[in-house]
Order: structure tokens, then C-alpha cells, then sequence
């Protein structure tokens, strides 16, 4: 049995239909982003390998399923438009707006991780210069000695913060070389349309 044969047999005429309709009236979700919405096609596009839509209509779509303000977002990052492009540049695009996506959300959490580090270095620099203030008379009721265990949990708690920023940096890194990498290849195509 061939494996066309059989991928009829998996997915019967009435079942590839009802897959076709989903994807041919794919909506983006209210408040989805558009990394979001880009997933769930694809997830709808890999549960029915025999759809058999182009891909020029899986691209357009996409692009009538965003709301406006997404259209325009967009267009900024695939020049000439979605529906010009080659369905293996939109889709490298849109994957690579995921990924940028996900490197914002990464750079949030890391300025979080930031303020927390200039917080503890301020809390520390505040104990240190009680600590360097001896000729000031402290009352026993005032003073506070941090006791072992605080100062390994505030080193564990640097080292971690540390570790982190490190592996976003690495990322970051990645990511920028990851866009410079393709930045001649979409103006290339872009060009040639």
C-alpha cells in the first residue's frame, strides 16, 4: 500500500473537508497575539497533511483573520506584504516575530531580575555602612547582625539572578545574529518580487 493510499485512508474525505473549513475560517482569538494566532494555524495545517490548500491562501488567510492594527505590524515586517511573499519567507518571518516575541517577554523578566538585584545591592549597601558606622552608638533594640543562613540565601539568590542574566544575554546574542542573518535574505526577495 502506498503512503498516498494510506494518508487517504487516515484522513477520510469528510474529516480533510471539516479540516479545510478550519483553516479556511481561521480567526484570530480577541487579545491573541500574533505569535499566538500563527501557531494555532499551523497547528490546524499539521493535523491535515492532505488539505491540499496553496499556500498563497493559507497566507491570505492568516492575514484576514488579524484585526487591523496586527495587519499593520505586519506589513512593517514582511515588506511588499504577506501575500507576495513566498509561503517558506512569511512563514520564516512570522516564526522569527515568535521568537522576537518571546525575546521581549525575556527582557522584561530579566529588567525584573535587574530591579531585584539593585534592590538586594541597596539593602546590602545600607547594612554595610551601619556595619561601618562604629564610633555611632546603636541601640541593642536597633542592631541587627544578619544571621549566616541570610547571607547564603541572598548569595544564592545573586548567583541565581546571575546565572539568568547570563543565559538571556546568550540568548539575546543568538537572536540578534539569527535576524541579521536574515535581513539580507528578505530584502533579497523583496527585491526580486
Amino acid at each position: 500500500m502506498s503512503s498516498s493510499t494510506r494518508e487517504l485512508m487516515e484522513f477520510p474525505p469528510l474529516e480533510v473537508m471539516i479540516f479545510c473549513d478550519r483553516i479556511l475560517t481561521f480567526k484570530q482569538l480577541e487579545g491573541e497575539r500574533i505569535d499566538k494566532s500563527w501557531a494555532r494555524l499551523n497547528e490546524l495545517i499539521t493535523q491535515c497533511p492532505t488539505h491540499d490548500i496553496l499556500d498563497i491562501i493559507l497566507l491570505d488567510c492568516f492575514y484576514r483573520s488579524l484585526g487591523p492594527g496586527k495587519k499593520r505590524l505586519v506589513d512593517q515586517f514582511i515588506p511588499g506584504g504577506i501575500a507576495k511573499q513566498p509561503y517558506v519567507i512569511a512563514a520564516q518571518v512570522l516564526n522569527q516575530m515568535a521568537k522576537t516575541k518571546q525575546v521581549v517577554e525575556k527582557d522584561f523578566m530579566l529588567a525584573s531580575l535587574m530591579t531585584h538585584m539593585d534592590e538586594l545591592a541597596q539593602k546590602m549597601m545600607k547594612i554595610e555602612v551601619q556595619c561601618k558606622r562604629k564610633d555611632k552608638y546603636i541601640p541593642p533594640h536597633e542592631r541587627r547582625s544578619p544571621k549566616e543562613n541570610e547571607v547564603k540565601h541572598l548569595e544564592g539568590i545573586l548567583s541565581i539572578i546571575l546565572h539568568k542574566v547570563t543565559e538571556q544575554d546568550r540568548e539575546l546574542e543568538e537572536m540578534k545574529e539569527n535576524i541579521q542573518w536574515m535581513k539580507p535574505m528578505i530584502w533579497s526577495h523583496s527585491r526580486a518580487v
